[in-house]
């Protein structure tokens, strides 16, 4: 039997052994369920690297943003600290999975510098952190114009959280690191799952804290591969008349750099919230940008909001028919606007409901997925996307 370098799972089991007999474990849970209507019957709205939602496959669809997560802690001597955390939702076959989205031992070095050895989260965005509570987040759902902008969230390797500066309110904080992920994908609702694989991958944020402000700057590179056969049959075809195309296409260990910028002003009254990101890639996926802004106003218990944001991809054009199919699959671009509520249950749990209205470029295939022979590419409708969403933490 070949044994995988690094099994998420069997990390998560050692490391509560590891504490479970010494030294008091701390369990918290988290869970969310969401109901969602999407108003065009010739595709899907899918989220993250979901294949199928509302829209064409579900008049309402349930599982968007349900999932139900368990995070344990625990620390056996002193400057040691084990971490794990795993959630249960649905995956790119459309089924409801359990997956380790933590596992990971952190080492205290001294009060400035921690060194973590495990899996960890993907640390570019804002809601890096805690992106699968849903409680936690100010939103019902994070933009995908901005967080999908990367498919990549869960890191495998070694990061370094250094406090360059820290004082009262004041912070400056550098996280870096080397990693490696893997991410399962669907192109078909499902039918068939692929595998992106990322390596060599380093990362370096800059996060500056100062009494209700939070600055974000991210950068990170590394290479891409995918196992995809609908892509390798596309590239043989192509190299049979231009060999160099393929291989200028080709995702087989090509680089990818990826950068993100963020400000948060959180007040008693105020949530003001800026993210731009982007992606550039050695390949034919091209440069995708992504930029929202949101305000919210606190009203008591409640939080009415509002987000705009838009997405864009940058592709090259080819005189070869099957490059250029591929060129135009690709091709994701898009404005949306947000209009959403949060209600403060209790003190454990959030009530959010959204309605969003999308327009996706002419041309635009990548919006959403499912789509059928009905659904018109060069003049897209506009949809709406109705969502309301239960959220707590225990």
């Amino acid at each position: 039997m070949k044994m995988r370098i690094w099994d998420s799972k069997m990390l998560l089991i050692l490391l509560v052994l590891l504490t479970g007999s010494k030294t008091h474990a701390d369990w918290h849970g988290f869970a969310s369920v969401s109901g969602v209507w999407f108003s065009n019957p010739n595709a899907d709205f899918v989220y993250n690297n979901l294949s199928s939602g509302a829209g064409r496959t579900h008049t309402v669809d349930f599982g968007l943003d349900t999932n139900l997560g368990l995070q344990w802690s625990g620390s056996p001597v002193s400057g040691v600290r084990l971490n794990g955390q795993g959630v249960l939702a649905r995956d790119a076959a459309n089924r409801f999975t359990p997956s380790v989205t933590l596992a990971n031992m952190a080492l205290d070095i001294n009060p400035a510098f921690s060194l973590t050895l495990g899996r960890v989260q993907n640390p570019n965005f804002l809601y890096s952190d805690y992106r699968h509570v849903h409680y936690a987040l100010p939103w019902l759902r994070p933009p995908r114009e901005v967080y999908g902008i990367t498919s990549i969230f869960n890191y495998d390797g070694a990061q370094a959280n250094i406090d360059l500066v820290r004082h009262g309110d004041f912070g400056l904080r550098l996280t870096t690191g080397l990693a490696q992920s893997n991410t399962d994908y669907s192109r078909d609702g499902g039918e068939t799952v692929d595998r992106l694989r990322a390596t060599q991958m380093g990362y370096a944020s800059l996060a500056w804290r100062a009494s209700d402000w939070l600055i974000k700057l991210s950068y990170e590179q590394g290479n891409l591969f995918t196992n995809n056969a609908r892509i390798d049959q596309a590239m043989l075809a192509i190299a049979q008349s231009d060999s160099l195309l393929a291989q200028q296409m080709a995702l087989d260990g090509k680089d990818y750099r990826f950068m993100a910028f963020g400000v948060r002003y959180d007040t008693d009254d105020h949530l003001w919230l800026f993210e731009a990101a982007h992606r550039d890639l050695d390949a034919y996926f091209g440069r995708r940008s992504g930029v929202y802004t949101t305000y919210g106003h606190r009203l008591g218990v409640y939080m009415p909001y509002i987000t705009l944001a838009r997405t864009w991809t940058e592709v090259n054009s080819s005189n070869h028919p099957v490059a250029q199919q591929l060129y135009d699959s690709v091709k994701y671009s898009l404005t949306s606007l947000t209009l959403g509520i949060s209600y403060e249950w209790s003190s454990r749990m959030t009530v959010k409901g959204e309605a969003q209205w999308l327009k996706p470029d002419a041309g635009s295939r990548w919006a959403y997925e499912k789509y059928s022979s009905s659904y018109n590419f060069a003049a897209p409708s506009e949809d709406i996307l109705l969502s309301i969403g239960v959220s707590t933490v225990f």
